[in-house]
């Protein structure tokens, strides 16, 4: 997206773990691209401090929001829909207007793979919802509105939508 300032181009990772590897290919290879230094902000409220997600958020927040949001494996991994409802406001909420928010999913191993049937497994304490890309699109509707342009691919379990009010 043309970004029609000087301002650093500002992606952010939510839920993107506790390494920087996504950040620092990012922030890299799409300097290059974009002929101009792009910044990638990670947040994650189980593997970053207090202090770091807080201090993300107040430079997202003073740039006007984010250009992209990207969501990696997060909302299959999350068993009700009230909390992927809240993930979802995180992403809507960091994004400027226009901005675009990028979902990737994991839809489960066969053979339970896109069945819709949630599991727990005990012992590693995680929870996998087994549910293709566009199964996830209601729920991210019901944050983004019924017009905001959406494209959903269960081939790469990708979920990209646009931000437009």
């Amino acid at each position: 997206m043309p970004n029609s300032n000087n301002n650093p181009r500002s992606p952010t990772d939510v839920g993107g773990g506790q390494f920087d590897t996504c950040q620092r290919y990012v922030e890299k290879n799409y300097s290059k691209y974009f002929n101009r230094k792009v910044e990638m902000y990670v947040v994650d409220p189980f593997n970053r401090s207090v202090e770091h997600n807080e201090g993300v958020e107040k430079i997202i927040m003073e740039r006007g929001g984010a250009d992209v949001v990207t969501s990696i494996s997060v909302l299959n991994v999350i068993p009700t829909h009230e909390s992927r409802i809240e993930h979802v406001r995180v992403v809507y909420q960091a994004l400027r207007k226009d901005g675009l928010a990028m979902f990737k999913v994991w839809a489960g191993s066969w053979p339970l793979r896109g069945t819709k049937t949630g599991t727990t497994d005990k012992v590693r304490q995680c929870f996998q919802a087994n549910m293709w890309a566009s199964d996830f699109v209601p729920t991210i509707k019901q944050v983004f509105g019924d017009k905001a342009p959406v494209f959903a691919c269960n081939v790469t379990n990708v979920i990209v939508i646009r931000k437009t009010i």
